[in-house]
């Protein structure tokens, strides 16, 4: 019983991090992200970082999905072919359960992309 306490609790322990700083990155062929984790003073801050690198910008709008964010961007307001989209803060939460990938979903002009995001 002993043992399997020890096992359960080691492989528990093992998904959550008090890593100061965690970043998953991933990228498609015509998108990269970067969903960005840190632990500040003020809490747990995450952001994400969308980047266009395709062939032929994007005309208008496009709606984005990844970890806890969600919404719509218009393109021309990008800057450097990124847009910053955060930070979320958490003021409680000194912990982060780390996953082993986060999966992003993009769509723009009739075209959408899933992409694996895994901590690097």
């Amino acid at each position: 019983m002993c043992i399997l306490f020890i096992v359960v609790t080691l492989v528990v322990s093992g998904c959550r991090s008090t890593e100061e700083e965690i970043v998953y990155k991933g990228k498609s062929e015509h998108w990269k992200i970067q969903y960005i984790s840190a632990l500040t003073e003020r809490g747990r801050e995450s952001k994400v970082i969308i980047e266009f690198i395709g062939s032929s910008t994007p005309q208008k709008t496009f709606y984005y999905d990844v970890g806890r964010f969600s919404g719509s961007a218009p393109y021309n307001l990008v800057d450097n072919n990124q847009v910053i989209i955060g930070p979320g803060i958490c003021d409680h939460c000194e912990v982060l359960v780390q996953e082993e990938e986060k999966v992003g979903h993009i769509k723009w002009e009739n075209t959408s992309e899933k992409i694996k995001l895994t901590v690097k």
